[in-house]
């Protein structure tokens, strides 16, 4: 395990951190709707503020994912927004950039947006889900052509429901309950429902969920919604967003004494 360093003075109380394989860089993101980009988490090689308020509600940033080159910032109740780097050479209309940007430091749009007679307008999107309705979601991955996210119970609906959109049109694809596969035993007095996921990512065809509940890794088969292993995590306090470069696992975690630790495993898979 391995505490990285942040970017100074760029990013402040981070929530949701993700990896982009095409750009060989990390997206870090803020509640507030920051966004900075960086390759070594020493520099930042691109930033923006959201104007956080306008637009759908996104009153708490919980998760990214990269669709593509698209970075989609995602909230607790499944409204999304993003962002997508351009070369310098891409001339951005300067009141699309102050309709959805504070700060930029240039070459970054919005990912969604709506082009009338000439007109660009800054858009969010929202996942309209039925089984999951009642539910808030913590994480959300994609595997390039469905988005997938995983319910956090509740005391009204308690079970852990995997929903997917397809990444085309975000709108809903499926919806299951998740169950635990024949041959994995769960710990004595444990209970499925007592996981409460708050990162995930796809890798090949599986898909590693972090429990807050446990500090455990859980290993599902999404394609047929079934958890099929586990593993303990150690060292984690308060983890928040998590993500895959390579074959090492990328942990933000919020300690006690509330400082943001980006911490580094060995994907087990």
């Amino acid at each position: 395990m391995e505490s990285l360093p942040l970017p100074e003075n760029q990013i402040q109380s981070i929530n949701a951190i993700v990896y982009n394989k095409n750009s060989d860089e990390f997206a870090l993101i803020t509640n507030e709707m920051a966004v900075a980009y960086t390759k070594d988490f020493n520099k930042s090689s691109g930033f923006v503020l959201f104007d956080k308020t306008n637009g759908n509600d996104m009153k708490y940033i919980v998760d990214a994912t990269f669709v593509g080159d698209k970075l989609i910032v995602r909230a607790f109740n499944k409204t999304f927004s993003g962002t997508q780097k351009v070369s310098k050479e891409v001339k951005i209309d300067p009141m699309f950039e102050w309709q959805t940007f504070k700060q930029t430091s240039g070459s970054i749009m919005p990912a969604f947006f709506s082009h009338k007679e000439g007109w660009y307008e800054p858009s969010r999107k929202y996942i309209l889900t039925i089984r999951s309705k009642q539910n808030y979601v913590h994480s959300y991955t994609n595997d390039g052509n469905f988005l997938y996210l995983i319910t956090v119970p509740n005391q009204f609906s308690p079970k852990l429901i995997l929903s997917y959109a397809g990444t085309k049109d975000y709108l809903l694809s499926g919806e299951s309950v998740l169950s635990i596969d024949k041959n994995l035993k769960l710990k004595k007095d444990r209970n499925i429902n007592d996981y409460y996921i708050v990162a995930t990512d796809i890798v090949g065809d599986k898909m590693l969920a972090l429990s807050l509940r446990y500090s455990t890794m859980l290993v599902i088969d999404y394609k047929n919604a079934k958890i099929i292993d586990a593993y303990t995590i150690n060292g984690i306090e308060n983890p928040k967003s998590m993500t895959i470069k390579n074959d090492i696992i990328y942990i933000l975690d919020r300690t006690n004494n509330h400082k943001d630790i980006i911490k580094t495993y060995k994907n087990p898979l």
